[in-house]
């Protein structure tokens, strides 16, 4: 009995450990910027830490609970005063149960 729990609190465990993490990047095709060098790009970077943010349920969508942050595009183009948008990324790493979800802006 005593290995089973063993057993038991490893998946447990494991199942707890287990995340996955997505990258997805849009670039602003109606403005080009000209970059003479990288040190002109700025980055500006917004986050959320949810709960229950590791899977989508099929015709419900997505099932996160915002626990704290903003991950709007525009509070990533506040925290870096950026003028110009160049392109938008955002990206995701889902736990089991927790999720933190960027976005990350670049630009001028």
């Amino acid at each position: 009995m005593n290995l089973y729990i063993k057993n038991i609190f490893l998946i447990i465990l494991l199942a707890f450990n287990i995340s996955c993490y997505s990258y997805n990047t849009d670039f602003n095709e109606l403005e080009k910027i000209t970059v003479s060098s990288l040190s002109e790009i700025k980055k500006g970077e917004s986050c959320s830490r949810n709960l229950f943010g590791g899977f989508t349920i099929p015709y419900i969508g997505e099932t996160a609970i915002k626990l704290s942050g903003d991950q709007s595009v525009i509070s990533a183009i506040k925290n870096a005063n950026i003028q110009s948008v160049y392109a938008v990324d955002k990206y995701s790493k889902n736990y089991f149960l927790f999720s933190k979800r960027c976005t990350v802006v670049f630009g001028k």
